[in-house]
């Protein structure tokens, strides 16, 4: 049973490792977290977006997160790097809006994690943030500390503490 159980993750997960994973964004399940309807395989995947965190479901920005994440990848076509997965299953990696009709390699139309924290409707979390590039963990910094300047999303509460 359980060497059934690794074999079917390992076909499903693994290969995802590889190559990244190309598919359509079917569910937002909060500011950081879609599910993918894969195109090899038809598989599902539920991803993270690596580097960010959605505020907590009790906050009162959460709807507003899940929504934005909503109107940025609902439909779309992504390309996930996967870099690992999280204690619960879920890939984490970096995730990219490209065009439907494209053919590999597809130029990235859209970083939603760098959105999500330019909005404010996400923020910085340090236990995946390494698991972007060097390039995409400096706009990311960067995107937040302007979020933050600005007051925008979860910042406007000068109180506010990620993870609270």
């Amino acid at each position: 049973m359980i060497r059934a159980l690794v074999a079917a993750l390992s076909a499903t997960v693994f290969p995802v490792f590889g190559g990244g994973l190309d598919g359509r964004v079917i569910e937002v399940s909060d500011g950081a977290t879609l599910t993918v309807l894969s195109r090899q395989g038809a598989s599902i995947h539920r991803v993270r977006i690596a580097g960010i965190g959605a505020p907590a479901s009790k906050a009162s920005d959460a709807g507003s997160s899940r929504a934005g994440l909503r109107r940025l990848v609902s439909g779309k076509t992504v390309r996930v790097e996967a870099n690992a997965l999280d204690p619960k299953g879920v890939l984490v990696g970096s995730v990219h809006v490209v065009a439907n009709d494209c053919i590999d390699p597809c130029p990235p139309l859209v970083d939603p994690g760098l959105v999500q924290l330019a909005n404010g409707m996400a923020v910085i979390d340090k236990t995946n943030l390494s698991w972007q590039s060097s390039g995409a963990q400096e706009r990311y910094l960067s995107a937040q500390a302007q979020a933050k300047a600005g007051r925008l999303g979860v910042w406007r509460d000068p109180r506010y503490e990620p993870g609270r």
